[in-house]
């Protein structure tokens, strides 16, 4: 198994031993207390697939440029979800 961190503290990648599959861990969720909450973890469970899916396809997501899209992709989450 492959562990992939993520910028600090963004999320964990863990891919199989064969590279077909994995799973994010850590992320960016919170506490779905409100609506706007179960949405925002939503667009976060969109940005941890599409990660997964990169790097099961051997885009290298460890880069500067990549890492730092993420941050800003979870960063206007933040922002449109916020009360």
């Amino acid at each position: 198994m492959e562990k992939i961190e993520l910028g600090e503290c963004l999320m964990v990648i863990e891919l199989d031993e064969d590279g077909n599959g994995g799973f994010v861990t850590g992320g960016q969720r919170v506490e779905p207390v409100t609506e706007m909450d179960r949405l925002y973890n939503a667009a976060i469970d969109g940005i941890e697939s599409l990660v997964l899916c990169h790097a099961i396809k051997g885009i290298n997501i460890r880069s500067n440029s990549y890492v730092q899209s993420i941050k800003t992709a979870i960063d206007a989450c933040e922002h449109e979800y916020s009360d």
